[in-house]
């Protein structure tokens, strides 16, 4: 292995962090020195700057007089435990000075440690806004573990390693635009020079808006004039440690010395810098181009032509670039801008379009009524990109299938590029089918086909059956299963049986029953089609007493038994069911699902309506238990479901199939054996009464209960067999694995607290948990709140003591001390989870003035509201004393303990106010408008969408519940009642691309991974809204093998690899390489045997993978190779023992 762990200096780490927020202090023409000549917090800080500190590594360094002495210079001591950092943001043991930005001078002399490990940082970030941030820095270690090792110590002519850096308005989560360097440090003859001296040496940046230069003492070492960094910011000196320069390694602590800081402007000159910018194939982008150049300039020319000739326009401050038709590659033009004084600079905008995207189009062809094995081109007019089509599936149809069922039922199937289509039987219409393009790096788009079912079809008038209620006109839909479409009804009836008027309005008949008559009646009518064909038909009436009632509505299951390969059999789903006493609807009163009249069952048997039945063919070549639903609709819109279960080839011989359980150590656990097994009544009718470890096996009911005792831990098996009605029987095995339960957290929360207090204050009780929470799970019943390192009593980072008191923590003031002091504190739940959150103290020599400040706020129509005016007033201790009964509008103010109550009524929308005045505890006054701004709620509503989603599991993953409308909306209709999800083609239960088993589930796609199998696994479901609009989503499941532990229980140390300083730490874990593209190996070091779980988390903290692992006693390696996006990532280690800790894992 290549020996990265040379001498390296440990200097320190500066950073500089934005603050949104400062006091009215001019950041941006600042001039500042601090030499540490006074003790304790720096005296002579800018107004509305700050200093403060973390103490991470070494927690005993905890007040300002242990950093700042006095004597003329800064001290940050560590030691090698690293355990105590819990925060990724900031460094580990660090000064921060708050205020500085852009367009200055940051100069820092000091002096570091010669120890081996570690680095030294010269930098500043811009505190982030949600994933973005800015940064600069020099970072310097002896031997850059990138780079060709090499000596590193003066004496052997070695030489320092520094990478320097910028980024700007970066995204930490995905593609970051970055520009750096890395190099030797030289001195001014250009020669290689070593910083392990033990000597103080100064680091200098001049950070211009469009150019960054770097020194050290004094000498030139790179300038980078792309990416520059942006924000006012927080300067941080301190230790830290990086992925790339390997862990500190050294016993004892290590102290960095600081001499001075110095901060100074930079003049600065007007100039336009080049800009870099993508865009898709044929679309316009815009080009905030000023957004790198110098503040308060203009555009004054652009070339209205680029290099390649694509159109430039301008709006305001903003240049658009359209790029021509079909135009794709590098393209270029230059802008002109100029400043108040006059002053120009040009600079050039390199463009990027990039090549035309994957792409299917919609299609639409016409065919005559029975065509068979039409070829459709429907690739003619789509596209694969550039990288061409897929060698194995370039093109499918649903489910990734090569041959399936259009939406109305036509045989579909792919060959030789092409889509063969058959249409359905009988039918004449409008079809349609999906069908998706794949190119070679497994990217897919999806088209849908539409076929116009016509051409010569005789006409067909099908009799009808409707309800129609008493004494009511009805206009009757006769045509609606007539065939063709474009047929017209030639006569009528003119008296029905029943002697009432019938009468042809255009396409449909109207009747009409008078007299109070209700009871059955008839009559016929004829149509006729293009060629003059006629048929005719007979109209069965009902009419009855008119009702709105659906109570009585009812479809009722069925079940039938056909033979292997059955065609066309008819099943009266009817016979059993009930439309109530609305009577069947008129024009769907049986249908499938979404409302087709013809579509494929769960196992993809044709099934379709027909004469108020329904015709199945089995699957071909299908033998076992097949489904669909059906749904029954009444005169009212009423619908109700049903499913209809087919037994293909009779009563299977009974099958037993192995199962496989985790159960909870010495937990009682019954087992649903039967739940694989084959036919549904098969019994229990032998099993072992012991496992094979000897554990206790009994039935109770259709359920086997399994009973491990004495904290066994492993696997045991036990076999069960089966007899079904028939006498047939079968056995299998059940295969257990007992292990320990691994506890989840609840949402344990912990928020940070700030507020003010007077100088020398004590005793002040603060209650922390107040706006904190325990989870699920509650306080721990021992240690429900403690402060640093589990303690009851400590002291805060400048020194003031603090205790836990009553569920409360008790803080007094540091003596003679003004300024910003903080602490932290942990809360537990009743599970050990634990969270920590800080407690910002402003302490001031004199109190803040009490003020009463005007507050802003948006209420809903008609709806009364608590509003907090206090929250943004300095009260010292004061309340409200008074307020205004009714506002200026006239609505009624109340008050609610510390809360001011708003009620506007009578619908009222728009602008109102009202008064309130508050008293300290010295008798001060003050007084504040409140503005309220009354309006209607906005209720966000989208149409449907389904949203891709992706999971990564490991292999044999069984019974995985995918949340997939997680992130779906179903729009203003909602969720539809009877299929809002579904799988392909309607069905609830089928298989993935690669043969997983999927079904829904409870909202939810139950998954398992297909058997033997590792790679990308991918499935397609559809959400359908209450008014039948629907969308689909693919999910796709990245199977990973399972963890491969390599186990030792020797913990000789002498034997244990030595690798980034764990050979000396038990309950610890390494994770490299670090960086990494996704594959990477855990060493962990235990002192216990345990189940457990390795956990990658993004920075949001969510789960985004997860796999059980086996601890033993010792050195254990765990190696993973995952799909993982670029950015910042945290891999945890767990068991319900012991907690192996978090390390964070950066993924190239």
């Amino acid at each position: 292995m290549l020996d990265v762990y040379k001498k390296y200096i440990l200097i320190a780490c500066i950073l500089l962090t934005a603050i949104n927020s400062f006091a009215q202090t001019d950041f941006d023409n600042l001039s500042y020195f601090e030499d540490f000549d006074t003790p304790g917090y720096p005296e002579n800080t800018p107004p509305g700057a700050y200093w403060s500190f973390y103490n991470e590594i070494y927690p005993n360094q905890d007040s300002w007089n242990k950093f700042i002495p006095g004597d003329g210079n800064a001290y940050i001591t560590v030691d090698p435990d690293i355990t105590n950092d819990l925060d990724w943001i900031h460094p580990f043991q660090t000064l921060i000075f708050g205020g500085v930005a852009e367009n200055h001078r940051l100069e820092v002399r000091m002096k570091g440690a010669v120890v081996d490990g570690g680095l030294v940082g010269f930098l500043f970030t811009y505190r982030q806004e949600g994933s973005i941030f800015n940064e600069v820095d020099i970072e310097v270690v002896a031997d850059d573990s990138a780079t060709a090792t090499h000596e590193t110590l003066p004496q052997n002519n070695g030489w320092t390693d520094a990478r320097f850096n910028t980024w700007r308005n970066a995204n930490e989560n995905s593609a970051r635009p970055f520009t750096g360097t890395k190099k030797a440090i030289v001195n001014d003859n250009n020669e290689k020079i070593s910083l392990i001296d033990d000597q103080f040496h100064t680091y200098t940046i001049d950070w211009r808006a469009d150019r960054i230069d770097f020194f050290i003492d004094g000498v030139l070492q790179e300038t980078i004039t792309t990416n520059i960094a942006t924000g006012k910011s927080e300067v941080i000196f301190g230790f830290r440690q990086l992925p790339w320069a390997n862990d500190f390694n050294w016993s004892g602590t290590q102290t960095m010395v600081i001499d001075y800081l110095k901060i100074e402007p930079i003049f600065v000159e007007t100039f336009a810098a080049d800009d870099n910018f993508i865009t898709e194939f044929e679309t316009p982008i815009e080009l905030d181009v000023l957004d790198n150049d110098t503040k308060n300039t203009s555009i004054i020319s652009f070339d209205a032509t680029s290099e390649q000739g694509n159109l430039i326009t301008q709006n305001n401050s903003i240049l658009t670039f359209t790029p021509a038709v079909s135009f794709a590659g590098n393209d270029s033009f230059t802008y002109t801008l100029e400043d108040s004084e006059g002053i120009q600079a040009t600079a050039t905008v390199n463009i990027k379009v990039n090549e035309r995207p994957l792409e299917a189009v919609n299609d639409a062809i016409s065919v005559n009524v029975g065509s068979n094995d039409i070829a459709i081109d429907v690739l003619a007019n789509d596209f694969y990109g550039e990288f061409g089509e897929n060698p194995t599936h370039p093109l499918t149809l649903p489910g990734g299938k090569t041959a399936t069922a259009s939406d109305n039922g036509a045989a579909i199937r792919v060959y030789d590029g092409q889509v063969y289509y058959s249409a359905p039987t009988n039918f004449a219409g409008i079809d349609t089918f999906v069908y998706t393009i794949t190119d070679a790096n497994g990217y897919a788009d999806t088209a849908t086909v539409t076929i116009t079912v016509g051409g010569d079809y005789p006409a067909e008038a099908a009799n009808d059956s409707f309800s129609v209620d008493v004494d009511t006109a009805t206009t009757l839909d006769v045509l609606a299963n007539d065939m063709p479409e474009n047929v017209t009804i030639i006569s009528a009836d003119a008296l029905s049986s029943e002697g009432f008027i019938v009468t042809i309005e255009n396409a449909t008949i109207l009747y009409t029953p008078t007299n109070s008559f209700t009871g059955m009646d008839e009559f016929e009518y004829t149509i006729e089609d293009a060629n003059g064909n006629q048929s005719s038909a007979t109209v069965a009436l009902v009419i009855e007493a008119k009702t709105v009632n659906s109570s009585s509505l009812e479809a009722i299951d069925d079940v039938i038994t056909v033979n292997i390969g059955s065609a066309n059999i008819t099943i009266d789903v009817l016979d059993n069911d009930n439309y109530g006493v609305s009577g069947m609807n008129t024009s769907h009163p049986l249908t499938l699902t979404n409302g087709k009249i013809s579509t494929a069952s769960n196992n993809g048997g044709p099934i379709q309506v027909s004469n108020g039945t329904i015709i199945y063919s089995a699957p071909s070549h299908f033998v076992g238990v097949d489904s669909f639903t059906y749904t029954i609709t009444d005169a009212n819109g009423f619908a109700d479901t049903a499913t209809v279960n087919i037994t293909v080839g009779g009563d299977l011989p009974a099958e037993a199939v192995d199962d496989n359980y985790s159960i909870n150590v010495d937990e009682a656990t019954s087992l649903n054996v039967l739940e694989n097994d084959f036919p549904a009544n098969a019994t229990i009718i032998n099993f072992d009464t012991t496992s094979q470890h000897g554990f206790a096996i009994s039935l109770a009911t259709t359920e086997l209960v399994y009973e491990p005792i004495n904290g066994f831990m492993g696997n045991d098996s036990f076999t069960y067999t089966i007899e079904d009605a028939n006498g047939v029987q079968s056995s299998a095995t059940v295969s257990l694995t007992v292990e320990e339960e691994v506890i989840e957290s609840g949402p344990i929360r912990a928020v940070n607290d700030t507020l003010a207090l007077l100088a020398e204050s004590s005793n002040t009780i603060i209650d922390v948990t107040e706006n904190d929470s325990f989870g699920t799970f509650g306080p721990n019943e021992n240690h429900p709140l403690t402060l640093t390192n589990g303690k009851l009593t400590t002291e805060s980072n400048n020194g003031g003591a603090i205790r836990v008191l009553n569920g409360a923590i008790e803080y007094s003031t540091p003596s003679n001390f003004t300024g910003i002091d903080t602490f932290e504190y942990t809360i537990t739940d009743k599970k050990g989870f634990a969270e920590k959150a800080i407690v910002r103290i402003t302490v001031t020599a004199e109190p803040l003035e009490t003020a009463a400040i005007d507050d802003t706020f948006n209420i809903h129509i008609n709806t009364a509201t608590a509003i907090d005016v206090l929250e943004n007033d300095i009260t010292n201790g004061g309340s409200i004393i008074t307020f205004d009964t009714t506002s200026t509008e006239g609505f009624t103010i109340s008050t609610d303990a510390h809360l001011l109550v708003y009620s506007p009524t009578g619908d009222f929308e728009g602008q109102d106010s009202f008064t309130y005045t508050i008293e300290d505890t010295e008798g001060v006054q003050s007084t504040a408008i409140v503005y309220l701004t009354v309006e209607e709620e906005v209720v966000q509503t989208g149409s449907v969408d389904a949203i891709d989603d992706e999971i990564t599991v490991t292999e044999k993953a069984e019974n995985i519940l995918i949340d997939v409308t997680g992130n779906d909306n179903y729009g203003a209709n909602g969720p539809n009642s009877s299929h809002p999800l579904t799988l392909t083609n309607g069905k609830l239960v089928t298989a993935s691309d690669n043969g997983g088993d999927i079904r829904v589930e409870d909202g939810k796609i139950n998954y398992t991974t297909p058997s033997d199998f590792v790679g990308t696994d991918t499935f397609v479901y559809t959400i359908t809204d209450g008014n039948g609009f629907a969308d689909a989503a693919t999910v796709t499941i990245n199977v990973v093998a399972e963890a491969s532990s390599k186990n030792s229980t020797d913990t000789s140390l002498n034997e244990v690899d030595d690798i980034a300083g764990f050979n000396s730490l038990l309950n610890e874990f390494a994770v490299y390489p670090n960086p990494s593209n996704g594959a990477f190996k855990n060493i962990l070091f235990s002192d216990i045997n345990t189940k457990g779980q390795l956990m990658v988390l993004d920075i949001t903290g969510k789960t985004i993978f997860t796999s059980k692992i086996s601890i033993a006693k010792g050195k254990n390696e765990f190696d993973f190779n995952l799909n993982l996006s670029t950015g910042i990532k945290f891999v945890r280690i767990v068991s319900s023992e012991a907690d192996f800790g978090i390390k964070k894992l950066i993924i190239k």
